[in-house]
């Protein structure tokens, strides 16, 4: 009998129990709101400094297998054009043209050389003789001696189209000394376009 009272006196207070008023309502709304805006920034920072870290792993591996492939080439033989006309046209002679070659193809059957620009999703690996425009701009990964694509001697509409690109550039000897390579720096851009605070530059 005790548990049939306490039932009813339980049913009872849930009857005469009131729901949210407005201003109730209306507060809670507007605690959400305010929650809301606080954490949506923060997700966005952590998903954009998710592909900073995701492209700094990129680098950093990319600097690992040219430091493997230093060894294999002189100097002189570190960069070469490829033929523009033959967007598949390798070198086996020199560095960049094995190394576009590695990082297009892959090593089979996993590919794992198959990087991705974080801002743009291309998978596309260019060198200085092909167009940055259209689908090729941002791409994966950009292998260039040409200064006009060194950050320093670059302008900003340059590196707007290597927004997100990993960039290997071979540099040169001064105009009068010959051309041979004199040491490979390695970079990245953000989503802005600006060059990374870490580059990587190698020499041997």
């Amino acid at each position: 009998m005790d548990k049939k009272r306490r039932f009813s006196r339980f049913m009872a207070a849930i009857r005469k129990s009131k729901g949210f008023t407005l201003i109730e309502f209306l507060c809670t709304l507007a605690i959400i709101a305010i929650i809301a805006m606080v954490a949506v920034p923060q997700f966005s920072s952590m998903d954009e400094h998710a592909k900073d870290s995701v492209t700094i792993a990129s680098m950093r591996a990319t600097v690992g297998t040219i430091q493997g492939s230093m060894i294999l080439y002189e100097h002189e033989d570190w960069y070469a054009p490829r033929a523009s006309w033959d967007s598949s046209e390798y070198s086996d002679i020199s560095m960049n043209n094995y190394l576009e070659q590695l990082f297009e193809n892959g090593p089979v059957p996993n590919e794992s050389y198959s990087y991705e620009n974080q801002v743009s999703g291309s998978r596309v690996i260019l060198n200085w003789s092909n167009s940055l425009s259209g689908t090729a701009e941002n791409p994966a990964m950009f292998l260039t001696n040409s200064s006009e694509y060194s950050y320093d001697n670059s302008t900003p509409s340059t590196m707007s189209k290597l927004r997100g690109s990993i960039i290997v550039y071979f540099a040169t000897e001064a105009e009068g000394e010959g051309m041979s390579t004199s040491y490979i720096e390695v970079y990245y851009t953000n989503e802005d376009g600006v060059k990374c605070d870490d580059s990587l530059v190698l020499t041997m």
